[in-house]
């Protein structure tokens, strides 16, 4: 919760800043971000800490394990679908067509030189259908 409220607190200011973001990337942030490593590094710290009891280091660390396998779990295994149903993996028109131009322009450069290759001695002797 509280990392969606900094995120949405933020969120003027981030949609602003460099490449800026919409609302679709606000959600994967927050869904995203929440592994619960920096918990469970404080319960680490809480747990080697001389001062404080072993039994209630040692419970505060499992409980802070738990919740950041249980965050890998659900979130990790939820983020893909949460990203197709935002839409946010699809290809836009003008990546498409710029993809689809630079895999032609690879292809003719690639026929381009490889007569070249074809009679060049330190080539060997490939299986040039093979090649092609």
């Amino acid at each position: 919760m509280i990392r969606l409220i900094t995120i949405g607190a933020l969120y003027p200011i981030l949609a602003h800043m460099g490449y800026g973001i919409n609302w679709k990337d606000a959600l994967i942030m927050t869904w995203g971000g929440l592994r619960g490593a920096v918990g469970l590094a404080l319960a680490l710290q809480l747990f080697l800490d001389p001062e404080v009891d072993l039994e209630y280091g040692t419970q505060v660390l499992f409980h802070m394990g738990v919740i950041a396998v249980m965050t890998l779990l659900i979130n990790g295994t939820t983020t893909p679908m949460l990203l197709s149903m935002l839409g946010v993996t699809a290809t836009s028109p003008e990546k498409l067509e710029t993809l689809v131009h630079i895999i032609m322009e690879m292809e003719n450069y690639a026929d381009r030189h490889l007569d070249h290759l074809k009679h060049d001695a330190l080539m060997g002797d490939p299986d040039w259908p093979l090649v092609l």
